[in-house]
């Protein structure tokens, strides 16, 4: 059973920014493919977000 509740949303987003974060592609292959199976459009604006927020995150340092 695929949890799609907001809050595993949440989770499953700020796993993924992590896995990039740490460069960790074992893991984001993981993550991105259990993301994608259950992303909706939603889903995929508030990763892109997400992404873009941690990447200006980075840049700032």
């Amino acid at each position: 059973m695929v949890d799609r509740s907001p809050e595993a949303r949440r989770r499953l987003i700020a796993g993924i920014v992590l896995a990039v974060d740490r460069a960790d592609h074992g893991c984001l292959s993981v993550l991105m493919e259990r993301f994608v199976v259950e992303a909706d459009m939603s889903a995929l604006f508030a990763l892109r977000e997400a992404l873009l927020q941690a990447a200006a995150r980075r840049r700032a340092w």
